[in-house]
């Protein structure tokens, strides 16, 4: 595996890392505090160009791909990593699918309004009774008489879609209705089609600003355009985006681990105990290395699956690993470290707090641990 960045990802690592720390961190504990996105952060977000880079060259950009992305989530998830998901979504959904699969004659001008936040792009699949089994999901797709212009029907709802109250378009999964064995479809839907109903936001423990709500397709009808992708290989399209949007996830699980890990290392650095500073101590410099080789261990298994999937190789098994392991270790080294702080820690206003609520997500959202292993014993 190649360790060394490229010149250009050094030089853009350094730009994030400074927005990251000056610009975004300190409007974090803002987004925290409110359970929500708010104007001066998309303004921020628009004015900065962060994702431009991320678009091809032919509409303005540098054609970055999944080992810069992990770099900037890395950089992002150390203050913010509800930013660092919907960063990690615009990217992997809002460029890079939606030129790749779309069909929609503006999908270059949509790719360009993702890159500037002014189009989000959530994903809408997770429904409460199907959980994690795709093929139980209860909305379904029909297409409409053969002698329609070749538009489809959905119904049915989703229960927790990221920032669905700001979204210009939901990439929607729906079950083909009647087909046996199941197969399914996926759809760019624009907000404002006619049947589209947006419920309120969630309020979650962590990751405020995530503004999650359930969606609602009452008989939404769609044009033959909408449809991502193939008619009927919906299922595979889902797993090729959760797979990037795995190996996001573990790149914004060790920017949480790492800003846990600096906050707490600072703080036992100049609190003093017995007339001796706190890292001093055999048995806190112990778990601090035990967290360092976790955060460590993390990064190199996100840019295994970064490597084995610019190699096009098969890459479930990298990104369910990298997903499970830095997710885990996230919410390891956010638990010490809030420890370590003491009663500072646990306190709000202070980041490992926050990055230990956070973190709590990332086992959950976008493929279980449970699930994830399940997938990685298919394969050994």
């Amino acid at each position: 595996m190649n360790l060394e960045l490229e010149s250009r990802d050094k030089e853009l690592l350094d730009i994030w890392r400074d927005l990251a720390k000056n610009r975004i961190g300190p409007l974090s504990q803002k987004v925290d505090q409110n359970a929500s996105l708010f104007d001066e952060l998309l303004d921020v977000l628009e004015k900065s160009e962060l994702l431009k880079p991320f678009l091809p060259a032919e509409l303005g950009g540098e054609g970055c791909g999944l080992m810069s992305l992990a770099l900037l989530l890395e950089e992002v998830g150390k203050t913010s990593p509800v930013v660092a998901i919907l960063m990690a979504q615009q990217v992997i959904v809002g460029i890079r699918a939606l030129l790749r699969v779309s069909n929609h004659p503006q999908r270059q001008e949509w790719a360009r309004e993702a890159a500037s936040f002014r189009m989000l792009f959530p994903i809408a699949a997770t429904e409460s009774a199907a959980g994690s089994d795709l093929h139980s999901i209860e909305t379904v797709c029909s297409a409409c008489p053969a002698d329609s212009d070749g538009s489809f029907t959905i119904r049915g709802g989703k229960s927790y879609v990221n920032q669905a109250g700001r979204a210009r378009a939901f990439l929607t999964m729906a079950r083909l209705e009647g087909k046996e064995p199941p197969s399914a479809s996926m759809f760019f839907v624009p907000r404002d089609t006619p049947g589209v109903r947006i419920g309120d936001a969630l309020l979650t423990m962590g990751m405020a600003g995530l503004e999650a709500a359930p969606v609602e397709f009452r008989e939404v009808m769609v044009s033959a355009d909408a449809l991502a992708g193939v008619h009927g290989f919906g299922y595979d399209l889902y797993n090729q985006i959760m797979h990037e949007m795995r190996i996001a996830i573990g790149a914004i699980a060790v920017g949480i681990s790492q800003g846990a890990f600096d906050e707490a290392a600072q703080h036992t650095k100049k609190k003093k105990q017995q007339g001796k500073s706190l890292n001093t101590f055999q048995s806190l410099q112990w778990r601090f290395s035990d967290a360092a080789v976790r955060i460590d261990g993390s990064r190199m298994h996100v840019w295994r699956a970064v490597e084995q999937a610019a190699e096009k190789n098969p890459v479930y098994t990298f990104a369910a690993m990298a997903k499970i392991f830095a997710t885990e270790s996230a919410c390891a080294v956010t638990d010490f470290a809030v420890q370590a702080m003491g009663s500072q820690g646990y306190l709000r206003g202070s980041l490992s707090e926050r990055l230990f609520r956070d973190a709590r997500f990332l086992k959950i959202g976008f493929g279980t641990s449970e699930t994830l292993r399940n997938l990685v014993s298919t394969r050994l």
